[in-house]
């Protein structure tokens, strides 16, 4: 099964408990197969330099920013 993900579901995902945790987890466990584009990556980085900065990052936000460097 395929899922689109959205900006909000991916930030919502790294910052917050919740359901969009869970399909996070699910794609990340291969259990369905996640679907964003690019400009979906790079609006995810974007909102959360500017909304989150202040806030400590989680693990799976330091996890997410490593990936986007390779």
């Amino acid at each position: 099964m395929k899922v689109l993900l959205d900006s909000n579901v991916l930030v919502s995902a790294l910052f917050f408990e919740g359901k969009e945790r869970l399909v996070l987890s699910l794609v990340a466990a291969g259990k369905v197969r996640g679907v964003f584009s690019e400009y979906v990556l790079k609006e995810v980085v974007d909102v959360v330099d500017a909304k989150f900065s202040g806030l400590p990052s989680t693990p799976v936000w330091r996890a997410w920013r490593a990936s986007q460097r390779t």
